[in-house]
């Protein structure tokens, strides 16, 4: 007795536990309600920025097999193609602007004209849409679908030549891809570093395709998908070729073995 009238506190029970526990379950519940309630100094909720792709967002087609996929470092080529251009552009744009004003007025060149600085500028923008072009055109990497029924390609956007995200590449059906040039077929089934012209009907340019020999990851299930409709198209052209052949051969014999056994009976 002595013990318990000397403790300066009171020992908790296990009723309050409960009691505690629901005070503050109430007072969490209290705390989200402030929460969710809009802000009168702050009507409108902040905005969130603005991204294409994260890393949480699940792709189009999770199961697509890679088939191909372009090497990163040479991309240096295709880079410094577009900056060297863009500052070909900068300097005539300058040139135009800034030097030709300057000689006719400050030195008295009176005779001295814009033709120079007009022709450079032109051929240096028509040099830079051939380099913007070229990486839109040329592929950097090709899978398969999970249905095996299309074909995904990424390309490489402009100006920093990037490689395309899952929702900027382009699928194509099966079958409307094709290497449509024998040499370039050549090329591709001996396995030659080159460019290479596909040929795809829903595009108004051919695609460029340069595949390196390690670059290729399945090449058994990426031959099919170039050559189907041409191979079996030069297949039976061949085919039909060596069948009239047969046939004339056929009837040439036919012919001859007649007209002997007819001169055999005249005899």
């Amino acid at each position: 007795m002595m013990f318990s009238s000397s403790i300066p506190f009171k020992l908790p029970l296990v009723r309050d536990f409960g009691r505690n526990d629901a005070r503050h379950n109430s007072s969490i519940s209290k705390g989200n309600q402030r929460h969710n309630q809009p802000d009168i100094r702050h009507p409108f909720p902040p905005k969130q920025p603005r991204c294409f792709r994260t890393d949480s967002t699940p792709p189009e087609h999770p199961n697509a097999r890679l088939l191909y996929q372009r090497d990163p470092k040479r991309l240096m080529l295709p880079r410094c193609l577009v900056g060297l251009n863009a500052l070909q552009c900068t300097y005539w744009a300058w040139f135009i602007v800034d030097v030709v004003p300057g000689l006719a007025v400050k030195e008295g060149f009176d005779g001295i004209s814009y033709m120079a600085g007009s022709m450079g500028l032109v051929m240096s923008l028509l040099m830079l849409g051939g380099s913007c072009l070229y990486p839109r055109l040329l592929v950097g990497e090709i899978s398969k679908t999970e249905n095996d029924d299309g074909t995904i390609i990424k390309c490489y956007t402009v100006p920093l030549i990037r490689l395309e995200t899952d929702d900027q590449a382009t699928v194509y059906p099966r079958g409307k891809l094709r290497i449509e040039n024998e040499l370039d077929q050549k090329k591709f089934i001996d396995g030659i570093e080159s460019h290479l012209s596909i040929v795809a009907d829903d595009a108004r340019c051919p695609l460029l395709f340069a595949p390196m020999p390690g670059e290729i990851k399945r090449k058994a299930e990426l031959m099919p998908l170039f050559l189907v409709d041409s191979v079996n198209e030069q297949h039976q052209r061949t085919k039909g070729r060596t069948r009239d052949h047969h046939d004339e051969k056929n009837n040439k014999t036919a012919v001859s073995k007649r007209r002997g056994s007819k001169r055999r009976l005249t005899r």
